[in-house]
């Protein structure tokens, strides 16, 4: 890239065949190019080309020089038919008119050979390397014929034109005449000559950079004080990690250049570029103690301090190069930027505001001024920024990254989503993903959609395997899957790494307990008593563990304790009722229930409860009602209307017992145990019929019911079916034997 000032100017063009107005044009579009605005640029070429008769006769490489800068332009900004176009345009034009320049023909020529390889157009590239291969027999070395473009073509040019040149030579393996090509552009002695095209080297292949050094080293023996020689033999030797032997030329470059600003300034980029900062800094200032106002030294120094972290000294550097050149717009970004890492938001958009100023264009700037209003809190202010960053660069992953963070801070959870996928998307390698994975994971897991979240957490914990609030959820993950297992090894490695968290410990003991290992379950439950001391919780859990071993004595006593720490919950007294139930102490259990009642009046399934110890100590009417409580909310529970028909059956209300009995039935038509009490409620009302029915029902399903079978057989005896009633007698002779004496008595007599 050829340097070009940076001057914000904007006039209007108006074409002159006069040489002077040709030559003020192309310095207009260099200003315009410069800035970033390559339409602007693009126009005012065309339109100076637009009438090739008005350019001066005597100066026919004017117009090919404008034609290359336009071949350029289409290049970088992705016309590249047009700039094919153009490349052969100029190369026809300099076989027709300067045909003697062939060295000036294999420079464009090498042009269209590096646009037809992005193109990845293999004959047109065969067809360009042949022709490349005649030219680069031209053996002259006389450049004279340049003298009259030196006043068209600022020599800087002529110094990429000979690197260029070079490169070309290298191509086709003739690494002599590279290397005269090398030095010829080194050796352009201008103001404003930039050397970065030495960091071409760092692209060519091993091969390429011994021949090319073999062929420097033939040029050192000849002249070993030869400022270019030095330089890129030190250059060709950081490469190649020799770094005794970079030392030794670059100190012998410096021996006899040790004053070129230029050069110092390369070597100090080439040091920052091989991210050695410090020394690139040193050589910054070394420059600048001859040059003060050097402006790419000032802006390098500034740079280093940045990466050493150095932000306030950085920012003072940058503070005086804007006093030398105030259109420096990199030098406002960079203000910005380092005052967003020393967190002064304000200055930060300030400056960052004066850099879109003069390049209106760049999506950095939005996007630290984005981030910048996000620190604060100004997020309207912040997506308004990010979402042009975006409209300028739709691949800027970073600036998802930043609005995702600011979706998910304003509960915006979908679009945060969203941006997220995005950030990642765009840019996968980035070291923010680590942040957008755990955000991902913990958004998802916060709406239980436990699948999705599962990726973004085990990402997560691949790079950062200690990271304890994320093994948490993961673990918490696991139990929502009923995966107990991985839960269980996840929690221990938890305890690993917070040296047995109490909580971790409770947690573990939960699972122990869902999946059944009730034992293992007491063990962590009695060792966090130890340690801890007592805990309503750690009672309460106990004593729900030790009930569902059948350890009543051991769940009593703990739910008493729980209760005595405090936890006088409902769930604590239900649970304590039911536990005296299970030990048939049905007076402590009615006491139990009636506490949870009295904190949860509307609690059916203590209703429930209350009507079948009522119902076991004889108080049937009680039973009842609660059991009835109980159905207003569930009508159709078996059970509840069952025991309803019992407890009308043990008053003697055997038309009710009936509705109940018939009821229960309904619901479900599999338990024999109601149809024998429907039976037996008929049979009190003296309908045999209807007894006989629902008792042989009864018998069909329990085969091994001998009480069914039992009356079943008396009411075939009332009915005179006595063959039946003898068959009933066999079936019972196996079940039941003093059933079967009784029944042989009955149909005998």
């Amino acid at each position: 890239m050829k340097t070009l000032a940076a001057i914000i100017l904007i006039v209007s063009f108006i074409f002159s065949a006069s040489k002077e107005m040709i030559l003020s044009d192309i310095s207009l579009a260099e200003n315009r190019q410069a800035i970033g605005d390559y339409s602007q640029s693009i126009g005012i070429l065309e339109s100076t080309i637009s009438e090739n008769s008005t350019l001066p006769d005597d100066y026919p490489l004017i117009y090919i020089d404008i034609v290359i800068r336009l071949a350029d332009l289409y290049y970088q900004t992705g016309n590249e038919k047009k700039s094919e176009q153009l490349y052969i345009r100029a190369s026809l034009k300099y076989e027709d008119i300067i045909a003697q320049n062939e060295k000036e023909l294999i420079n464009y020529t090498n042009k269209l050979k590096n646009l037809y390889i992005n193109l990845n157009d293999t004959n047109k590239i065969s067809i360009v390397d042949s022709k490349l291969e005649l030219l680069s027999e031209v053996q002259s070395t006389d450049f004279s014929y340049l003298a009259e473009k030196d006043s068209i073509i600022q020599m800087q040019d002529r110094a990429y034109d000979f690197f260029n040149l070079g490169y070309t030579y290298m191509g086709i393996a003739q690494y002599r005449k590279a290397v005269d090509n090398f030095i010829a552009a080194f050796n352009f002695k201008t103001d404003n000559i930039n050397y970065s095209f030495v960091d071409s080297f760092f692209e060519l292949d091993s091969v390429q950079v011994e021949k090319l050094i073999s062929s420097f080293n033939d040029t050192f023996e000849s002249d070993s004080s030869n400022a270019a020689t030095n330089f890129y033999l030190s250059t060709l030797y950081n490469k190649v990690n020799e770094f005794e032997k970079f030392n030794y030329h670059i100190n012998l470059f410096f021996d006899s250049d040790g004053l070129d600003k230029r050069a110092l300034n390369l070597y100090a980029d080439h040091l920052f570029n091989r991210g050695k900062y410090l020394d690139a800094l040193f050589n910054y200032r070394k420059l600048l103690l001859i040059d003060r106002s050097y402006v790419e030294a000032l802006h390098g120094s500034s740079r280093s301090l940045f990466k050493l972290n150095e932000f306030e000294d950085g920012i003072a550097v940058l503070m005086e190069l804007i006093q030398i050149d105030s259109y420096f717009y990199q030098a406002y970004f960079d203000i910005g930027y380092g005052y967003l890492q020393l967190d002064r938001f304000e200055e930060s958009i300030k400056y960052l505001t004066q850099s879109l100023m003069l390049n209106p264009e760049d999506e950095q700037s939005y996007h630290y001024i984005g981030k910048s209003y996000y620190s604060l809190g100004k997020m309207n202010q912040s997506i308004e920024a990010l979402t042009k960053s975006i409209e300028l660069n739709p691949k800027y992953g970073e600036s998802f990254y930043i609005l995702g963070k600011i979706y998910e801070s304003i509960i915006n959870i979908e679009n945060a989503i969203e941006s997220y996928k995005v950030a990642q998307k765009l840019e996968p390698d980035h070291h923010y993903n680590l942040d957008v994975n755990q955000s991902l994971g913990m958004l998802y897991f916060n709406q239980e959609e436990y699948f999705k979240a599962m990726d973004y957490v085990r990402n997560y914990i691949i790079e950062e395997p200690d990271n304890i609030e994320m093994l948490e959820v993961l673990a918490k993950i696991f139990v929502e899957q009923d995966r107990y297992n991985e839960a269980i090894d996840t929690y221990d490695r938890l305890l690993d790494l917070s040296n047995d968290n109490i909580a971790y410990l409770y947690e573990t003991g939960k699972i122990y307990k869902e999946v059944g290992r009730n034992q293992e379950a007491i063990k962590i439950y009695e060792y966090l008593l130890f340690v801890d001391g007592e805990s309503d919780v750690l009672f309460n859990e106990l004593a729900v563990l030790y009930s569902l071993e059948g350890q009543y004595d051991a769940s009593i006593e703990n739910f008493h304790r729980s209760i005595d720490c405090g936890m006088m919950t409902t769930d604590t007294y239900y649970s304590l009722g039911k536990a005296y139930g299970n030990q048939k102490r049905y007076m402590q259990a009615l006491l139990a229930f009636d506490s949870a009642e009295k904190l949860s009046p509307f609690d059916m399934k203590i209703k429930y409860q209350l009507g079948v110890v009522y119902q076991k100590i004889g108080n049937y009417q009680l039973s009842t009602n609660y059991l009835q409580q109980f159905m207003v909310q569930y009508t159709n529970d078996f059970l509840a209307n069952f025991m309803i028909g019992e407890n009308y059956m043990n008053i003697e209300d055997y038309e009710n017992a009936i509705m109940f009995f018939e009821k229960a039935n309904e619901i479900s038509e599999n338990n024999y145990k109601s149809y024998y009490l429907l039976g037996r409620s008929y049979l009190q009302l003296d309908d045999i019929e209807n007894a006989a029915v629902n008792i042989k029902i009864s018998t069909r399903l329990n085969q091994d019911y001998g009480q069914s079978h039992f009356e079943l057989a008396k009411l075939y005896v009332r009915m005179n079916k006595i063959n039946e009633a003898s068959k009933l007698a066999n079936h019972l002779y196996m079940l039941d034997r003093d059933l079967f004496f009784e029944i042989e008595k009955y149909i005998n007599n």
